[in-house]
């Protein structure tokens, strides 16, 4: 699969799952999807996830990883494809390595 194919199915990978994640989550926690890569030709989503308070992180990937079934039959509402990559969901680290980042700058600049 082509570099442009994969980012056209990665971005709209992203703006469905954004969709479907707000339309089930229940409200007590903010989910917000932050990254989508697509590898294996399409076949694989990677994505990436953040979770406000982060205490409910843990729970919240455990619920999206129970809504396989779901989730399928909202993607293939959204996005006309051939077929559905497998979806594989993590919590973005990366976010807080970079909030953590900016705190300590902060901190050096007012010293």
């Amino acid at each position: 699969m082509s570099e442009l194919k994969n980012n056209r199915l990665a971005s709209s990978l992203s703006k469905a799952l954004g969709e479907y994640v707000s339309e089930i989550s229940n409200g007590k926690s903010l989910i917000t999807v932050t990254k989508v890569d697509v590898e294996h030709r399409g076949r694989l989503a990677k994505v990436a996830f953040t979770v406000f308070p982060e205490e409910h992180e843990e729970e919240v990937l455990r619920f999206l990883q129970r809504k396989k079934r779901e989730l399928g039959d909202f993607i293939k509402s959204k996005i006309a494809i051939g077929f559905l990559p497998k979806v594989e969901w993590r919590i973005d680290n990366g976010q807080k390595k970079a909030e953590r980042l900016f705190e300590i700058s902060r901190k050096e600049q007012e010293r």
